[in-house]
């Protein structure tokens, strides 16, 4: 971290459209803020709205932004900057007076200001794609702009009476921010920060600012209000690219943040390219009074890129779409309302599912986006609700596959909440209030007293993660179906949760078979304590075992093709065959006859009850089971990809939080 968490960050422009997001940024990260701004009236507004971070954030009123002398008792004490201020007005008469020396003016106001300061350590600046876009660019046919590109304008140009306020915006961006690499470069006396500045394109979203009126709306707002309307023609599209307010107030903190990233210029966009005809066309598809109202087609510019790609790699983890699925890029969430019996987790591991790998590639269907997977959690209880019992701030916690129930039908009062009608998954469902529920790769999360599970001391915590999904999911119905001394078990398919069946089938008593298609894992499940080993590939090779299993955990994904009957064929009279893979297609088929021949029972499990999870966890310390698990840094790329592949023996858990996430 670039500063101290108990010194204020100073955000100009703070009760700015974008301001007023960086602002809800850093205080959801428990930083305080000082904000400056010309109305203190827009400033009382924002901490009256945001009573939840009383004594967190503070405004400055600044007269005027050009000058360094206003900006004085606003650096004092405060550890960096992000600065955000700068004019727009397209209505202007004199480029240079109301454009060009007000943005270079600024710029140089605050970084003076700031070197007065040696505290301050980094100094984040809002620039703009105008500072880098050539409007007159003809070759080659096709370019991507990055943020070592600049616009070739002139000073002479920019200030011409003749050039228009747009073309001369664009000037007064480029020179502001040059000022900004000079002031650091150049200066005589080295200042103590270094500098960071983004150029971000046409910036959507929601209004979390103070405004009066839509009148006050910013332009990009401003323009899309014209269409909900029904204002004809179409705004024009300046460019072809836009980025969301929330994921550019997040690139500014984690500018901030991280100490790597000094002395960068970063260009930011969307994947998706823009045209206020999209814009139009979703309007119409989600507001009535926009029904069958016609707008006129915009053609795309395809003729260039922006690379967005970079900042959100080295700025930025939530999977956005599931054509983008193994490109993941940081985001920031707000989670449900805290309830009386909730429980704050900050996360300090969390295990790598293959139902992440399902849901992110879109295997399972449409999921809500973006999406933040990861439902194997441990972390440190940083807060709890008034009436939670079961733990206390401090104690290290997990949190399963599971994050709701209704907890008063009479499926969740006979313990069986897994299966209540009203279950949430951890992450990708909506809670009754509308909020998305997010998973584990993130920093925190919120769960509910009910769902989240003391870790006994005896367990390490990236041993244990893998236990909150892939070990219930094994050890749940191995209990239900009485498994112990004197039963015979066969776990067929040997990978993350298959390795649990076994170390679980073992440590509850019972005889325990390993089933799988090749012998490629045989020396791993007999070290497990596996007693035997099936080999599926050769033909009759179920034969000389038939009758001899009382149940069989399958926990291979069935999918198409996968013939039942031979492994039926295993089961004593009334076996038990349960079922927890789940395909991304239809799966296995079975004909009644390969029922008959030993009146076999074909279910399956979902999860477990929160006793269960409690029981697995007690047996793992007790037993000193250890998962099989390969530990990776949040943040490392391929570890998705790799559980995907099926290139893991046999189970992830994300590790070094402490190192990505900035508590």
């Amino acid at each position: 971290m670039t500063t101290s968490s108990k010194k204020p960050i100073l955000v100009t422009g703070a009760t700015g459209f974008i301001g007023a997001h960086i602002v809800d940024n850093l205080l959801s990260r428990g930083l305080k803020v000082r904000g400056t701004t010309r109305s203190l009236a827009k400033g009382q507004t924002m901490i009256n709205a945001r009573p939840q971070y009383k004594g967190h954030l503070e405004f400055i009123q600044i007269p005027d932004f050009e000058k360094s002398a206003d900006f004085t008792s606003a650096v004092d004490g405060v550890g960096a900057i992000i600065h955000t201020a700068s004019p727009l007005n397209y209505a202007a008469k004199d480029n240079e007076k109301e454009l060009v020396l007000p943005a270079i003016r600024g710029v140089r106001a605050i970084l003076q200001a700031a070197a007065t300061n040696p505290e301050i350590t980094r100094v984040v600046i809002t620039s703009s794609f105008a500072s880098v876009l050539d409007t007159n660019r003809k070759a080659p046919s096709y370019f991507t702009y990055t943020g070592a590109d600049w616009n070739p304008i002139t000073y002479k140009e920019s200030i011409d009476s003749s050039t228009p306020a747009f073309i001369s915006y664009r000037g007064s961006k480029k020179f502001a921010e040059l000022e900004a690499w000079s002031f650091v470069k150049e200066n005589t006396k080295k200042p103590t920060f270094d500098i960071v500045t983004l150029c971000p394109p046409m910036t959507f979203g929601p209004i979390v600012h103070p405004i009066n009126s839509v009148d006050d709306l910013n332009e990009s707002n401003a323009n899309l209000w014209s269409i909900a309307k029904g204002i004809k023609p179409l705004p024009v599209s300046r460019v072809p690219f836009w980025i969301d307010v929330r994921d550019l107030a997040q690139a500014h903190v984690e500018a901030l943040l991280r100490p790597e990233v000094g002395g960068r210029r970063y260009t930011l966009a969307s994947p998706e390219r823009f045209s206020y005809e999209k814009a139009a066309q979703i309007m119409v598809d989600c507001c009535v009074a926009l029904k069958g109202v016609e707008f006129e087609k915009q053609v795309i510019d395809e003729s260039y890129g922006l690379d967005g790609e970079t900042a959100a790699k080295e700025l930025g983890f939530a999977v956005y779409s599931a054509d983008k699925w193994n490109q993941p890029k940081r985001f920031e969430f707000k989670p449900k309302p805290f309830g009386d019996r909730d429980i704050d987790v900050k996360i300090i591991a969390c295990g790598v599912c293959g139902s992440d790998v399902h849901t992110v590639t879109g295997g399972w269907g449409n999921k809500n986006w973006p999406i933040i997977p990861g439902h194997e959690i441990i972390g440190e209880a940083v807060r709890v609700g008034p009436q939670v019992t079961t733990v206390k701030v401090g104690d290290r916690v997990g949190v399963g596959a599971q994050i709701y129930a209704c907890l008063d039908c009479d499926t969740c009062k006979e313990g069986n909440e897994t299966y209540c009608k009203q279950q949430l998954d951890t992450y990708g469902a909506v809670y009754p209030d509308g909020t998305l529920a997010q998973g584990g790769y993130s920093s925190h999360i919120r769960s509910h007293e009910h769902f989240t599970f003391p870790i006994p001391e005896g367990l390490q915590t990236e041993l244990a993660a893998p236990m909150l999904c892939a070990g219930l999911t094994a050890y749940s119905p191995l209990v239900r179906n009485e498994v112990g001394p004197g039963k015979k078990v066969g776990i067929v398919g040997i990978g993350g949760i298959g390795h649990f069946g076994i170390l679980f089938s073992k440590a509850l008593g019972a005889e325990t078979w390993a089933i799988s298609r090749t012998d490629r894992k045989k020396d791993d499940v007999l070290a497990m304590g596996a007693d035997g080993f099936l080999e599926t590939r050769t033909e009759g090779w179920n034969e000389p075992h038939e009758m001899t299993f009382d149940v069989i955990l399958s926990t291979a994904s069935g999918d198409d093709g996968f013939d039942l009957s031979p492994y039926l064929s295993l089961l004593r009279v009334h076996g038990k065959f349960v079922a927890v893979g789940l395909p991304e297609g239809e799966g296995w088929k079975v004909r009644p006859q390969s029922l008959l021949g030993n009146g076999c029972f074909i279910g399956s499990s979902h999860l477990g009850s929160r006793e269960e999870t409690l029981d697995m966890l007690k047996l793992a310390a007790e037993k000193g089971i250890k998962s099989w698990v390969e530990t990776i840094p949040i943040g490392e790329e391929g570890c998705v990809e790799r559980v995907h592949n099926n290139d893991v023996k046999y189970r992830f858990t994300l590790t070094d939080y402490d190192k990505q996430f900035k508590y």
